[in-house]
């Protein structure tokens, strides 16, 4: 629609300048420069929000983004290209989005912070946070918890990984990383409720997580299996059958591309 509008302007202020009437010249003129600023600017943003979970393949990645201030969880990483520069950059400059505030990791695992070092090589990152004691973490009214407070130095990668929850466009996400059940059960035994309406699968879909116990605890009205083509099976028929069996909605990256909620 901008690019249409854009060229009526574009063909007014040629034909005016044609025939040299001043007055609708200036002011096709001065209406291209706007639509120009318009397109340019992130003014839209300023009004919006969002949540998108971006399509990095076999990893995970989700933009949080209020106004201009936009945080990241996780990267994704791949063997087989640069994730930061060939997808995350151009995604971000797509949506006017010319810095990172606030980038949280999960975890370590490649999938997931693969991209991180070409990311800050490569565009603006002011802050990164990766440890459970950081939390919670504030930014532009938008809280972030972490609800994975159990493991130590000895536990393994996935028992590590952080859980995140947080509130934007009138939805409550919670980003399961990779955690595994057996982080699950400990999550319920210490809380009555969660705030959930969209959670993020942990694991791409694995049957490592995802419990049926879990999932009846949390009631979600749509799942994210963040995945992309792979050897491991994912997602599981098993959890695909739990998500189904509790109606939860189940949405895959891997066969609609970036997922987004906006307002």
């Amino acid at each position: 629609l901008l690019f249409f509008i854009f060229n009526l302007f574009y063909m007014f202020a040629l034909y005016y300048f044609t025939i040299n009437f001043k007055p609708l010249f200036k002011f096709s003129f001065i209406s291209l420069i706007s639509l120009v600023c318009l397109y340019v600017l992130p003014l839209k943003n300023q009004f919006t929000a969002e949540v998108d979970f971006i399509n990095v393949g076999q990893g995970d990645s989700c933009l949080i983004r209020k106004g201009n201030t936009a945080v990241l969880i996780d990267t994704g990483g791949s063997i087989y290209q640069d994730i930061a520069t060939e997808c995350l950059i151009p995604y971000f400059k797509n949506k006017r989005i010319y810095d990172i505030d606030l980038l949280i990791t999960t975890h370590d695992d490649f999938d997931h912070v693969g991209a991180l070092e070409s990311l800050k090589n490569n565009f603006t990152v002011k802050n990164i946070i990766s440890n459970k004691e950081s939390f919670p973490i504030s930014i532009n009214n938008i809280n972030f918890y972490n609800y994975n407070t159990y493991f130590s130095s000895s536990s393994n990668e996935n028992e590590q990984s952080l859980v995140i929850g947080f509130s934007l466009v009138n939805l409550d996400f919670l980003i399961m990383g990779d955690a595994p059940i057996s982080i699950e059960r400990k999550i319920m035994q210490d809380y009555h409720n969660i705030p959930c309406d969209i959670i993020k699968i942990g694991h791409h879909g694995s049957d490592t997580s995802s419990s049926n116990e879990f999932i009846r605890f949390l009631s979600p009205k749509e799942a994210i299996i963040s995945v992309g083509v792979n050897n491991y099976g994912h997602p599981k028929e098993s959890v695909l059958t739990i998500l189904k069996n509790n109606r939860v909605k189940i949405r895959e990256t891997l066969k609609e591309g970036s997922i987004v909620y906006s307002s």
